[in-house]
């Protein structure tokens, strides 16, 4: 039983409708009920009925207050009847919301001596007459602890009463029985929701999804609902946490199932699955609830996160339709889990539904991230190196360090494949710091052989904006002893890479170090022009898709690249043209100006010894391979 005292009627307190021994046989009974473990709705109940008899022609309402939703709930009722408690419950505390409303609102005694002329009531005259109720005293039950708002005693009677003092004293005692039982409760119920929900987010956690999960699914086929259940996920959150701490992170996670809860109001259980993820049980059917989620998501682009500083943020949204014959809720998360995989794969900020066929896809990528771990393990990723040729004299001006693998299990799978679901599923840095290490110790192993060459490595956005990145490619030059001056780290676009992104920090740093920086794939990502003000930069190269028809001088491409390379003149930027495949698209890039390329047409990527020897020939005076010959 709840700690608090529990006084007893005085004997001063006059009662002639009941003896003595009825009195204290009731009261006993109250207070047994009390100490039991009753439910709330049983302590309630003998409550108001006790009431009822202390106070004769009252009709007894005892509502408990629901804090997480913001309403009073069905508690105890006397000789109303359950017509009457289902017509309260939910009621929502306002200013002129009933006497209970508005005591629950005010947190303090209402009296309204003759409901229909008190204002208070104006929107339930129906209801006074259908349960005759003339006159109502509602008093608040409030906490030992803290005055907060446990529920609310109201007391109703079928013609205008005004209460009198020993009516009042009478009633105090029965809100203080009644505010034992809600705190008890109240106790109860909060050590069930901390056990159930997650502190952080306030959404349920997946002890709540055990409980509810499969009642609300029972649910919506009783009723006959659709459902659909959605798996959330939040684009580049470790890459954000990496970058700012944990704290912002949490930040964000609070503000993002703020959103959840506005935009899903009528959802079953929202859950924070685990980390950036999160379940939403709606029922809805497909295209409704993919209605819901673009809304979502429209509002998350179009209104910041104010409380991160103006921050936008994107979501993948993962659809699985509940089919009257899917009894088993972890299949149904599975599936559900599956297409957020499948949005994630086309690239995030959007929402997928489960397919068979994309599944299978996803066990595909989930494979090459096994052979990836293994590879690695086993030293079988190393670079290679492709040369990027001076096409003044044809000879190299420096190499790019390719992602290459020797694992049997990764034959069959494309390069950029891997290198998407390295991305994915976090093992880019370690493969891509791995490979800038390797080029850092070659530029010290071949120093004398690479004098003046520049050695180029690619670097993903989702290693710049790892917190520890400067630090660990620091320790790579410690380690080696390269020099930073002879290394080119290469970037693609995107919008991390905004003034005041994470990415950007980084590359900010990289220049101090000393190493140069170029922009790769210029002109097909997120926001080019801008990228040549805002960074540093040393080199653009120029996407291959430019440079196909670049040798056909009334194209579209041709007309292109005279832009990007004058582009690339006027900011004193050097400018290399990617992809070059044949002899015709050279003679076009040198008569438009430009002085640097790369591509098939002189060598494909190489292992090391290769390309060191291959590099020989190069220097020697009758190894260089003509153009023209």
């Amino acid at each position: 039983m709840h700690t608090s005292t529990v006084r007893s009627l005085s004997p001063e307190w006059q009662l002639p409708h009941m003896a003595p021994a009825a009195l204290l046989e009731a009261q006993q009974r109250v207070l047994s009920i009390l100490a039991s473990s009753a439910p709330l709705a049983d302590a309630l109940s003998e409550i108001a009925r006790f009431a009822e008899a202390c106070i004769p022609g009252m009709f007894g309402s005892i509502l408990y207050y629901d804090a997480h939703r913001g309403a009073l709930r069905r508690g105890g009722y006397g000789a109303l009847p359950d017509s009457f408690a289902a017509v309260v419950d939910g009621l929502v505390p306002g200013p002129a919301a009933g006497s209970c409303g508005t005591c629950a609102y005010r947190n303090e005694r209402v009296i309204s001596v003759d409901v229909f002329v008190d204002p208070l009531w104006d929107g339930f005259h129906d209801l006074c007459r259908q349960y005759g109720i003339r006159s109502a005293w509602s008093s608040p039950l409030q906490s030992s602890r803290d005055g907060s708002l446990l529920g609310v005693f109201g007391m109703y009677h079928p013609e205008p009463r005004i209460p009198s003092e020993e009516e009042l004293k009478v009633v105090d005692y029965f809100v203080h029985l009644a505010a034992i039982a809600a705190q008890r409760h109240r106790d109860d119920q909060e050590k069930d929701y901390a056990a159930s929900h997650d502190p952080l987010t306030g959404l349920g956690n997946r002890r709540l999804l055990d409980v509810e999960g499969n009642q609300w699914l029972a649910t919506c086929r009783r009723r006959g609902l659709p459902m659909t259940v959605a798996f959330l996920d939040l684009d580049h959150f470790k890459s954000f946490n990496d970058a700012y701490g944990h704290l912002r992170g949490d930040a964000l996670l609070s503000g993002f199932a703020h959103r959840l809860r506005a935009a899903l109001p009528d959802a079953g259980p929202l859950v924070r699955f685990g980390g950036d993820e999160f379940l939403a049980f709606l029922p809805l059917d497909e295209a409704q609830a993919r209605n819901k989620l673009d809304a979502l998501r429209a509002g998350l682009r179009s209104d910041p996160f104010t409380e991160l500083d103006g921050t936008t943020f994107t979501v993948s949204c993962g659809l699985y339709t509940v089919d009257k014959d899917d009894a088993d809720l972890d299949k149904i998360l599975v599936r559900a889990d599956q297409a957020v995989h499948q949005a994630k794969a086309r690239g995030g900020n959007t929402c997928a539904s489960y397919s068979l066929e994309e599944s299978q896809d996803l066990l595909r990528r989930q494979q090459i991230a096994k052979h990836l771990e293994t590879a690695m393990a086993r030293g079988q990723i190393r670079a290679q190196l492709q040369p990027i040729m001076r096409l003044t004299d044809n000879k190299a001006a420096g190499f790019e360090l390719l992602f290459r693998t020797s694992a049997a299990d990764l034959m069959g799978y494309s390069i950029p494949e891997c290198i998407s679901v390295a991305e994915e599923y976090g093992l880019i840095h370690a493969i891509g710091l791995g490979i800038l290490k390797d080029a850092m110790a070659l530029s010290v192993r071949e120093a004398e052989r690479l004098r003046g060459l520049i050695l180029n490595v690619n670097v993903s956005v989702m290693q710049l904006v790892r917190s520890e990145f400067l630090q660990d490619v620091e320790a790579a030059l410690r380690e080696t002893g390269a020099d930073p001056s002879n290394l080119c780290i290469e970037v693609t676009e995107s919008h991390w890479l905004d003034v005041g992104g994470p990415a950007r920090g980084s590359l900010l740093g990289l220049d101090e170090l000393g190493f140069r920086l170029a922009l790769d794939d210029f002109g097909t990502g997120y926001a080019s022009l801008a990228y040549l003000q805002a960074l540093p930069l040393d080199s653009i190269k120029i996407d291959r898709r430019f440079i196909n028809g670049v040798h056909d001088k009334g194209s579209r491409d041709a007309a292109l690249c005279r832009a990007l390379v004058s582009m690339g003149q006027a900011t004193k930027l050097r400018v290399v043209a990617e992809g070059v495949e044949r002899r015709e698209q050279v003679s076009a890039l040198i008569d438009m100006g430009y002085e640097l390329a790369q591509g098939w047409l002189w060598e494909r990527a190489m292992p090391e010894e290769i390309a060191m020897a291959w590099l020989d020939v190069q220097n020697a005076p009758e190894g260089s391979f003509s153009l023209t010959a």
